[in-house]
């Protein structure tokens, strides 16, 4: 019964990303500074899908070989081929659409270099180092919906709202603002909160 409480606790800590973000902290000097809050939904959908399309993979020459007698091999070939299709298809949409969010974002303030946690096709954690500089803001067009800024031509989304409160600072960085532009942000914040205050 405990070791089946230990194992359902890993698997949740897996798809959840809580060991990979422990044993990155403790290894660096880097501070968590964002959590992705969908992080979770996101690992988990992608890992669903992911063993549905190797399901279908492993299925399918047992498919060829013994399925129904009457179907021609052609005929079996092309069933197999549009359940690949479809299978695969949506796990590469998915990857596609999912492939910027970040589910957890580091940063080392002595170096100034930030660490996205990315996920890649086949679920492994894509650990990128970003320096302050090497942050662009998207082009506009299609893309732009899902990315909020450009880093050694990778697109990265956070949710901004959660960044912008918990961090503001860094979220302004992340914007590619300059010292003086965020001392000028910081004090239009400050004045706006004692208005706030007052009124």
């Amino acid at each position: 019964m405990l070791s089946r409480i230990i194992k359902l606790n890993s698997i949740r800590s897996v798809i959840s990303g809580k060991l990979d973000s422990k044993r990155y902290e403790s290894n660096t000097q880097s501070k968590l500074v964002y959590s992705g809050p969908f992080s979770p939904a996101v690992r988990a959908i992608k890992l669903v899908s992911l063993v549905s399309s190797f399901t279908a993979l492993s299925i399918s020459p047992f498919l060829l070989a013994f399925g129904k007698e009457g179907i021609p091999l052609l005929g079996k070939s092309m069933i197999v081929s549009i359940t690949l299709l479809a299978s695969w298809g949506t796990t590469g949409l998915l990857h596609l659409l999912t492939r910027a969010y970040i589910h957890n974002l580091y940063y080392n303030e002595t170096q100034e270099i930030f660490t996205a946690h990315t996920t890649t096709l086949f679920y492994r954690t894509r650990v990128t180092r970003i320096h302050a500089s090497d942050i662009h803001q998207p082009a506009d067009g299609f893309g732009a919906f899902f990315t909020t800024f450009v880093a050694k031509q990778k697109p990265f989304y956070l949710h901004q709202e959660i960044m912008r409160e918990s961090n503001p600072e860094l979220y302004m960085r992340i914007l590619g603002m300059s010292t003086k532009k965020i001392d000028e942000e910081n004090m239009r914040m400050k004045r706006s909160r004692e208005e706030d205050a007052s009124s």
